[in-house]
């Protein structure tokens, strides 16, 4: 009896979050955050604690639905609100400025050498010199802005040059 409660349970807890997921979209969690991993965590925690039988089944689906519904509320302000977006997801970190690599950005975003060179070839950079600005942006992707190509452009020909005159 007691397996076939266990069954029951995690049978009744996998379709909840099954359909809650499908409910929430693919986009809400393609582009996933530090707040996203949280939730992550705490559906894993409730489905858990819901099939081991630490909290009753009704109360499990719930708060695993209360879970995904604020989370769904939040993912609609931070699309709507540039403001609460920075203030949840962080700004981006400029590694990169002119060529010149801003060290002390790389020490704020603790990252070593390797990982900074790691980052570079990510972005497909071969020269430090082509790169405008290199952001790390919030959800640790890197962003490169190269420099625009320079083309040499001729100077004006001044008359008197000696292979303009006529022989």
């Amino acid at each position: 009896m007691m397996l076939l409660a266990l069954t029951l349970r995690v049978s009744v807890a996998l379709a909840f979050l099954w359909f809650v997921l499908r409910v929430a979209g693919k986009r809400q969690f393609l582009d996933a955050g530090p707040l996203d991993l949280v939730v992550a965590l705490l559906l894993g925690a409730l489905a858990q604690a819901m099939v081991l039988g630490g909290v009753d089944l009704r109360v499990g689906l719930f708060a695993l639905g209360m879970l995904v519904w604020i989370h769904l509320i939040g993912v609609f302000g931070l699309s709507r609100s540039p403001r609460l977006r920075v203030w949840l997801r962080g700004r981006p970190t400029v590694l990169v400025r002119d060529g010149r690599v801003q060290r002390e950005a790389l020490a704020q975003e603790g990252l070593t050498d390797l990982q900074f060179e790691s980052l570079l070839r990510e972005a497909g950079v071969t020269r430090l010199g082509e790169i405008a600005e290199l952001r790390l942006e919030p959800d640790g992707a890197p962003t490169v802005t190269r420099r625009t190509p320079v083309t040499e452009t001729a100077a004006p020909v001044a008359e008197d040059e000696p292979w303009q005159r006529a022989a």
